[in-house]
């Protein structure tokens, strides 16, 4: 049920992020480098992908083809979970809703700040040397999903195991 739950999110959160990521972009076409069309692309390429993940573990597949859209999410997930500047290099990739708690310090002023965002699509690898000296974000949603995934992913790596001892067992017998 859980599982079937986390699917159903992410499914609305690919939509909602795939929806905001195709406006902003035709919003800015005439702006958008070479560079930046290509990564958008693969943002777009992924959240297309965990949405047909998705899609595909709520048709309960087999359960290899489970076992590796469970992983696949998983990692969409991970990838989300840190935002982190240290002297202006910024890594940060934001999709769906975020609770972040996070903890900056600019100009020898350290902060701690809880933030909500609803549907944001943000995905960031650069250089700002004006950022915070260190920020550091933790992304709750995503951390919860992740979690919940390797629970499930152990789970059927538990059983496969359980069901090749019991095929050798009988092999034996």
């Amino acid at each position: 049920m859980k599982l079937k739950i986390i699917n159903i999110y992410l499914l609305l959160a690919n939509a909602a992020s795939l929806f905001f990521i195709l406006r902003t972009l035709m919003d800015s076409i005439s702006a958008v480098s070479p560079a930046q069309l290509f990564l958008t692309i693969l943002v777009i390429a992924a959240i297309l992908y965990s949405a047909y993940a998705s899609h595909m573990l709520l048709m309960k597949r087999r359960e290899m083809e489970q076992l590796h859209f469970i992983r696949y999410n998983f990692w969409y997930n991970i990838v989300q979970i840190p935002s982190i500047s240290l002297y202006g290099f910024i890594y940060m990739a934001k999709l769906g809703v975020m609770f972040i708690a996070t903890l900056a310090n600019k100009n020898g002023i350290i902060n701690l700040d809880l933030k909500l965002d609803l549907f944001q699509v943000e995905v960031n690898f650069l250089y700002n040397p004006e950022a915070h000296i260190y920020f550091l974000g933790i992304n709750i949603v995503p951390l919860v999903i992740a979690i919940l995934l390797n629970g499930s992913i152990e789970k059927i790596e538990k059983e496969k195991q359980d069901d090749e001892v019991r095929a050798f067992a009988s092999q034996i017998n």
